[in-house]
Protein backbone atom coordinates (compact mmCIF):
# COMPACT_ATOMS: atom_id res chain seq x y z
CA UNK A 1 0.00 0.00 0.00
CA UNK A 2 1.24 3.56 -0.74
CA UNK A 3 1.75 5.92 1.96
CA UNK A 4 2.22 9.79 1.75
CA UNK A 5 4.16 11.67 4.53
CA UNK A 6 4.21 15.40 4.65
CA UNK A 7 6.36 17.20 7.53
CA UNK A 8 6.03 20.30 9.42
CA UNK A 9 7.77 22.98 10.98
CA UNK A 10 11.49 21.47 12.31
CA UNK A 11 10.02 18.09 11.72
CA UNK A 12 11.42 18.18 8.28
CA UNK A 13 15.02 16.65 9.95
CA UNK A 14 12.69 13.55 9.51
CA UNK A 15 13.17 13.24 5.66
CA UNK A 16 16.36 12.45 3.68
CA UNK A 17 17.50 15.92 2.96
CA UNK A 18 15.45 17.77 4.66
CA UNK A 19 12.14 17.30 2.62
CA UNK A 20 8.92 17.72 3.56
CA UNK A 21 6.92 15.25 0.88
CA UNK A 22 7.74 11.40 0.89
CA UNK A 23 5.02 8.67 -0.41
CA UNK A 24 6.80 5.38 0.70
CA UNK A 25 5.09 1.53 -0.04
CA UNK A 26 4.11 -0.50 3.22
CA UNK A 27 2.55 -4.02 3.32
CA UNK A 28 -0.68 -4.16 4.61
CA UNK A 29 -1.72 -4.06 8.34
CA UNK A 30 1.37 -1.62 9.11
CA UNK A 31 1.43 1.23 11.54
CA UNK A 32 2.87 4.75 11.70
CA UNK A 33 5.52 3.79 13.68
CA UNK A 34 6.36 1.33 10.57
CA UNK A 35 5.95 4.22 8.34
CA UNK A 36 8.56 6.20 10.51
CA UNK A 37 10.83 3.83 10.54
CA UNK A 38 10.44 3.34 7.14
CA UNK A 39 12.41 6.87 6.34
CA UNK A 40 14.77 6.18 8.83
CA UNK A 41 13.34 8.07 11.80
CA UNK A 42 15.64 6.77 15.08
CA UNK A 43 12.87 5.17 17.26
CA UNK A 44 14.59 7.93 19.94
CA UNK A 45 13.10 10.47 17.91
CA UNK A 46 9.99 12.42 19.26
CA UNK A 47 7.32 13.62 16.73
CA UNK A 48 3.01 13.92 16.84
CA UNK A 49 1.11 12.73 13.33
CA UNK A 50 -2.16 13.30 12.59
CA UNK A 51 -4.11 11.01 9.81
CA UNK A 52 -7.38 13.13 8.38
CA UNK A 53 -6.92 15.91 11.20
CA UNK A 54 -6.88 13.44 13.94
CA UNK A 55 -4.29 12.72 15.96
CA UNK A 56 -2.82 9.31 15.82
CA UNK A 57 0.07 7.11 17.79
CA UNK A 58 3.11 5.13 16.75
CA UNK A 59 0.68 1.80 17.33
CA UNK A 60 -2.22 3.26 14.45
CA UNK A 61 -2.62 0.95 11.63
CA UNK A 62 -2.72 2.77 8.61
CA UNK A 63 -4.33 1.66 5.39
CA UNK A 64 -3.39 2.55 1.21
CA UNK A 65 -3.76 5.81 0.48
CA UNK A 66 -3.27 7.42 3.82
CA UNK A 67 -1.63 10.95 4.06
CA UNK A 68 0.44 11.25 7.41
CA UNK A 69 1.35 14.56 8.87
CA UNK A 70 4.31 14.75 10.83
CA UNK A 71 5.05 17.66 13.18
CA UNK A 72 6.86 18.62 16.31
CA UNK A 73 5.94 18.25 19.99
CA UNK A 74 4.29 21.16 21.62
CA UNK A 75 6.85 22.88 23.75
CA UNK A 76 6.62 25.56 26.48
CA UNK A 77 5.79 26.53 29.79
Amino acid sequence: MHITVEVLNSADKILPEGGKLATIELPEGSTVGDAMRALGTPDTSQWNAAISGELVYADTVVSDGDSILVFTPIQGG
